[in-house]
């Protein structure tokens, strides 16, 4: 797990010169068309309204910048970036850590999973294990 893409991230997320709207159901959408890997560069360049993105999506805002390598989607190559593991994407990118569905994640709900993962691995507990999220989750709350 990339800690400093991660908080990267989250920055992306909070910041008001964001050009990319949050929607967790979408990877990547302009005007309500989905937007394939080799045209998102493209898109955040228009900087036009309409366009939104999941955290994958965000994450693909950034990599972009930095001439990161692409894959085939934007879930495989946003993985990557954040160096996330299959299991780990998985749950991130399509919000298994809430009861919500995916379409009712707000932008402060994925910023505060973000930080949960950055403390969870800041603490060597890893993502999987249930008891982990639990601790990690009382030790992010004492430290927010």
């Amino acid at each position: 797990m990339n800690i400093k893409n991660i908080q990267k991230l989250i920055d992306l997320l909070k910041s008001d010169d964001n050009p990319v709207g949050f929607e967790m159901s979408n990877w990547f959408m302009h005007q309500n068309k989905s937007v394939l890997v080799s045209d998102i560069k493209d898109v955040i360049k228009d900087h036009s309204c309409g366009t939104v993105a999941c955290i994958a999506g965000h994450a693909m805002v950034l990599l972009l910048e930095e001439d990161f390598p692409l894959r085939s989607s934007v879930s495989h190559t946003a993985a990557d970036w954040l160096e996330l593991d299959p299991d780990e994407s998985h749950n991130l990118f399509y919000g298994h850590w809430t009861a919500h569905e995916r379409f009712e994640i707000t932008k402060k709900e994925a910023i505060k999973e973000l930080k949960y993962l950055i403390n969870l691995e800041v603490l060597g507990l890893g993502t999987r294990r249930p008891i982990f999220r639990q601790i990690a989750a009382r030790n992010l709350a004492k430290n927010s």
